[in-house]
């Protein structure tokens, strides 16, 4: 907001109290070649510890040369998928926390599918919820909710 307002500056007045910076999903900045190049040039001064999370890796077409090389030097820690085991525990947990039912059938159809992340799982039972009607949800109600969420 403040690039597009022509503020540059203070945004980095925000950053100078800070020892760590924490960038997450730097891979929504993809395309943007003006925040991309601020924020390598402040990276470049600002002798501060920097923490950048991406979901996958950074491509020459939305991101510049310079910042992938970059953020190319620093300490790479790759966080695998929760295990299937995990996930369906989490989903069951999630649902029961939105007071959603769903018949066996399609939870048995759940357990055998295997979702993106947590956070695809979080967006499922967000559907669901919208989805559903205070009745227990069937596996087709599941199908339908799963688009996207699912590989």
């Amino acid at each position: 907001d403040a690039i597009r307002k022509g503020k540059e500056n203070s945004w980095k007045k925000m950053f100078d109290p800070v020892d760590v910076i924490i960038i997450d999903d730097i891979q929504r900045l993809a395309g943007k070649t003006t925040t991309q190049q601020l924020l390598f040039s402040y990276f470049l001064t600002c002798n501060k510890a920097i923490i950048i999370t991406s979901n996958s890796e950074l491509n020459k077409k939305d991101f510049s040369e310079e910042l992938i090389s970059f953020l190319s030097t620093g300490a790479h820690i790759y966080i695998d998928d929760p295990d299937k085991e995990s996930k369906l525990e989490f989903l069951v947990t999630s649902l029961c926390a939105a007071n959603i039912e769903v018949e066996n059938e399609a939870l048995l159809w759940l357990s055998n599918q295997n979702f993106l992340s947590y956070a695809a799982i979080k967006g499922f039972v967000k559907t669901l919820n919208l989805f559903s009607t205070n009745e227990t949800l069937s596996i087709a109600d599941c199908i339908k909710c799963s688009k996207g969420y699912i590989y």
